[in-house]
């Protein structure tokens, strides 16, 4: 069983503030999906480079989002339009296919058939993990300690 365990850390030292202040992030690196990547290489197209970036975990997002311009920059098609309810009410948004990796961590890479492309970037994140991903792990969240458990 892969498990990732994120300590933040202020100083050199455990702050158990950090975490509470900035919530559980995760670096990621946001990829074409593997059906369109094996698209690109078979006609020969090359394939754009991954974001990296910081992804939060939101166990209030139903489903992962990823940063609308992060996706448009790797020039993938929208699938489909959605209505997704947000703080400041409802809202249209496109679903776009993606692959997540987890860079230094044993998590697997994810691959979406769809994500939200939200504007995710003015946080300082380019995605958040929802409850879709969620669902497949176990996540521990501790508060005191300032740390935060992933496992599949």
């Amino acid at each position: 069983m892969p498990v990732h365990n994120q300590f933040l850390l202020v100083n050199g030292g455990l702050n158990a503030q950090a975490l509470a202040t900035r919530g559980p992030i995760l670096q990621v690196e946001i990829h074409l999906p593997t059906p369109l990547a094996q698209h690109y290489q078979n006609v020969g197209t090359p394939l754009p480079q991954p974001t990296v970036g910081l992804a939060m975990v939101d166990t209030g997002a139903s489903k992962t989002c990823v940063d609308g311009i992060v996706i448009a920059s790797m020039a993938v098609p929208p699938l489909n339009q959605v209505q997704i309810y947000t703080p400041a009410g409802p809202t249209s948004q496109y679903l776009y296919p993606a692959r997540v990796f987890f860079p230094g961590t044993p998590l697997p890479s994810i691959d979406f058939s769809s994500v939200i492309g939200s504007q995710l970037s003015a946080q300082g994140i380019v995605a958040l993990i929802g409850r879709d991903v969620l669902q497949h792990f176990l996540l521990v969240y501790n508060g005191p300690a300032g740390m935060f458990s992933l496992s599949c």
